[in-house]
């Protein structure tokens, strides 16, 4: 029964950490939120967005213009980093799932070390 709950720990945890990466947006899937009406992302993101040769070469004109644009508005504050107004917070950068897996990855290590490391009398 221990070395099943051991191979759960570590498969929760393996899992919690491989997941993190996956919810990350890539540039082209930005750029192409961006062309779809999504304009809450951040100056830094935008030009992250236009410096990517993949979003150079496939993005239409018009969309790295726009992009452009809406980066130098939201930089000078013209515009709020998110234009919604739906009520939404806007995006900081951070990835929470990354931190909450962390969280989640060191509780569990800190229980299953406990766990495993009490007398056996």
């Amino acid at each position: 029964m221990r070395g099943g709950k051991f191979t759960f720990a570590a498969a929760v945890t393996a899992a919690a950490i491989a997941a993190a990466p996956a919810a990350a947006q890539s540039p082209p899937q930005t750029a192409r939120s961006f062309a779809n009406g999504h304009t809450s992302q951040s100056a830094s993101t935008l030009r992250k967005t236009l410096a990517n040769p993949t979003v150079q070469g496939y993005q239409s004109p018009t969309t790295g213009v726009a992009m452009q644009q809406h980066a130098t508005k939201t930089a000078q504050g013209v515009l709020p980093a998110s234009a919604s107004s739906h009520g939404t917070l806007p995006f900081t950068g951070l990835d929470l799932g990354l931190f909450a897996g962390i969280g989640i990855a060191l509780i569990g290590g800190g229980l299953l070390m406990r766990k495993l490391g009490r007398d056996r009398n």
